[in-house]
């Protein structure tokens, strides 16, 4: 699954629909993105899948461009970076 947002209105959707439907489905999304900057598009999609019913298991990132601030942002999530740079 590629990070679009039809992809992630796919993901919401169908875990609002396994709760009107009277049955509960968890739906874990791992949120995967190449750039950690200032975290406000990443909480906002995070935002939109709790929205939905969707829990975040975990958001992993590429490259964090720390000084911007962006996992303060998202603190409430466990974020993982494979290369950290101090800009």
């Amino acid at each position: 699954m590629t990070f679009e947002p039809a992809n992630i209105l796919t993901v919401a959707k169908a875990a609002k629909a396994s709760v009107q439907n009277n049955f509960f489905i968890m739906v874990c999304v791992l949120i995967v993105d190449d750039l950690l900057a200032t975290g406000g598009t990443v909480n906002a999609v995070a935002k939109l899948v709790e929205k939905n019913g969707g829990e975040i298991t975990a958001m992993e990132f590429l490259i964090e461009l720390t000084e911007l601030g962006g996992r303060d942002v998202n603190k409430n999530y466990y974020i993982n970076t494979l290369v950290q740079y101090d800009i």
